[in-house]
């Protein structure tokens, strides 16, 4: 779902089939609320073949929220310059996880794949870039949320003293757009023991019934 004038282009050639580009500026693409994706709050993996266009600032790839009051339970994974990085979404820095890359991991205008999952108890992050393991952080375990979009090429948070539409929806503001192509966006309820899992969807090899 986009609304007329942030819709992103269409029919971009993509990793594996066809993808969508962003302009970095105001396109994104919204999927309605997912209860059961707001209700994860350990154990999660998420991932996509990025493109990008610049390799400055922060670019969301893939949100998760806005979540309850002050976008407590929402969740963010993406680009911060030519690293990648997780939010966890009402917490400020407190909730900001940095992984810096090698330099040459992510190339302006070439396609890579990146993946964070979420794991166990303590909510442990590990993070890869084209099947590989690149670091682990101790995490934070998210915040169940009721009313979850899913947001892909850009970030969003609850608008200050809004109150919810009747639908429950709280109102957004949408922040920082990823600039580029976006590919094959997996989010999954679930973290393998071993690497098994990133490496098939880094080699297209993807089942959501596996």
């Amino acid at each position: 779902v986009c609304v007329v004038g942030a819709c992103p282009g269409a029919g971009f050639r993509g990793r594996f089939g066809n993808a969508v580009v962003f302009d970095g500026l105001t396109q994104y693409l919204a999927l309605p609320p997912q209860k059961a994706i707001g209700d994860l709050r350990t154990n999660i993996t998420l991932s996509a073949w990025v493109r990008p266009g610049k390799l400055t600032g922060k670019q969301a790839v893939i949100h998760i929220g806005p979540g309850g009051p002050n976008g407590l339970g929402g969740l963010t994974f993406g680009l911060s310059d030519d690293d990648l990085y997780v939010q966890f979404e009402g917490l400020g820095q407190a909730g900001l996880r940095l992984q810096p890359l090698a330099a040459g991991s992510l190339a302006l205008n070439q396609w890579s794949h990146i993946a964070v999952e979420i794991y166990g108890a303590g909510g442990q992050l590990y993070f890869d870039v084209d099947g590989a393991l690149v670091g682990q952080q101790a995490g934070l375990v998210k915040a169940a949320s009721t009313h979850p979009e899913i947001v892909i090429g850009a970030s969003q948070h609850p608008a200050s003293d809004t109150p919810p539409g009747k639908d429950g929806a709280v109102p957004t503001v949408r922040t920082d757009y990823f600039a580029g192509a976006i590919d094959e966006v997996v989010i999954q309820g679930w973290v393998p023991d071993d690497q098994s899992s990133i490496q098939a969807l880094f080699n297209g090899r993807y089942n959501p019934d596996d």
